[in-house]
């Protein structure tokens, strides 16, 4: 049997809490910047979750699970609607590294300022 939107809403208010007493549906509405009435509803599905909803009320889950496992449960680990700033909690295959060379060119060290290859009439090429 799978889980509903309101059951992973209560793992989260659980999460939130301690193992016998999970925050209140008014402290997880303060938290995301909803009424008590709104997270009641959700959970008990008497009103759809919307995106928004979702990224808002994951966004409080200290396990980082993210707005699409709210939305579609386990299953929904790969639909891409990860929390902003949460930390990946699938697999490293899903990690992408990029390595880029951001070493100076012999040709122009770091920091020079020549734009082009002339030089202001009077000046030398070096200083004594």
């Amino acid at each position: 049997m799978s889980e509903s939107v309101g059951d992973r809403i209560a793992l989260i208010r659980q999460a939130r809490g301690s193992i016998r007493e999970p925050i209140t549906q008014e402290a997880l509405g303060e938290l995301v910047g909803m009424d008590k009435f709104k997270i009641s509803r959700i959970e008990r599905g008497a009103q759809e979750l919307s995106r928004s909803d979702a990224i808002a009320i994951a966004a409080a889950d200290p396990l980082h699970r993210g707005a699409a496992w709210l939305m579609f449960g386990s299953e929904g680990q790969g639909h891409g609607a990860r929390t902003p700033g949460a930390q990946p909690t699938n697999a490293p295959s899903e990690i992408v590294t990029r390595t880029v060379d951001v070493s100076p060119s012999p040709q122009q060290p770091m920091g020079s300022k020549r734009k082009s290859g002339k030089r202001k009439p009077g000046r030398s090429a070096r200083a004594s």
